[in-house]
């Protein structure tokens, strides 16, 4: 994963996304629930809060909790449109459904600081959102399987070129 500021909160989570053009990372200001168990090809639940910041835009990321949310969001519609493929003693390999030009299904996640769990690589399988006060925060559960930590691969082209088929 590359180098990222780390004047972020404490709590924050970055995601890294590909848009069907370039890749682009973001974070989320938070994870709700503990860490999933990251176990590969097996499905786990990340709810990540955005929040307003009233002092403005970061400097580590000058767009706004809602500009944010969308990106992560905009992958929901997408879900689970991949072929995933299990061979014996091998990691999974997998294919995407997603019409070329859209948002792929592979992110990755990772704490903004050192934790014992660290981050994984996986593909959304579904998404919910649940947002009572859009203006001030925001919520967005993601359904991942998991492929590989981000200690097996660095960077999503590491992925890709392992993983796909």
């Amino acid at each position: 994963m590359p180098d990222l500021p780390k004047s972020v909160p404490r709590t924050a989570w970055y995601v890294y996304l590909y848009d069907g053009t370039e890749e682009y990372v973001t974070f989320a200001d938070g994870l709700v629930e503990e860490i999933p168990p990251r176990t590969v090809a097996e499905s786990g639940s990340w709810q990540f809060n955005f929040r307003h910041d009233p002092a403005g835009p970061r400097s580590y990321d000058p767009l706004e909790h809602t500009d944010r949310y969308d990106r992560v969001v905009e992958i929901g519609r997408w879900a689970g449109r991949y072929v995933l493929r299990e061979p014996l003693e091998a990691e999974p390999r997998y294919r995407e459904q997603v019409p070329p030009g859209n948002p792929s299904l592979l992110v990755g996640l990772q704490p903004a600081y050192e934790t014992p769990a660290g981050g994984v690589w996986g593909l959304v399988d579904g998404y919910d959102e649940t947002n009572a006060l859009p203006e001030t925060g925001l919520t967005v559960t993601l359904d991942v399987t998991m492929l590989a930590t981000t200690d097996d691969y660095e960077t999503r082209d590491e992925v890709v070129a392992e993983l796909s088929f």
